[in-house]
């Protein structure tokens, strides 16, 4: 999930997150174009983007991508159980 690799796991995504990204993604903006994205997409003026404001900069309900993360996650463990058994039985 972009969310995640941009904020790096925590909630919120971050000035320095965000230049790390983009930095690691070979495109090096003007600090003050930065600032002027943040500005834009951080409704509640917390100098960070959370996930429900990036929720909104994609046009994404977020409800929806809370349950769609959800179902992944689910998909996830069972996929990772599923692999856990199979090598079990192997060992037996």
């Amino acid at each position: 999930m972009v969310f995640h690799l941009l904020s790096k796991g925590k909630t919120e995504i971050k000035m320095e997150d965000l230049i790390q990204f983009l930095d690691q993604q070979g495109f090096y903006a003007k600090t003050e174009d930065l600032e002027a994205i943040l500005r834009r997409c951080d409704h509640d003026a917390d100098r960070s983007i959370s996930f429900e404001e990036f929720a909104e900069i994609l046009g994404r309900d977020y409800d929806q991508l809370i349950a769609e993360r959800e179902k992944l996650v689910e998909l996830a463990a069972k996929s990772r159980k599923e692999e856990y058994d199979r090598i079990k039985r192997e060992q037996e």
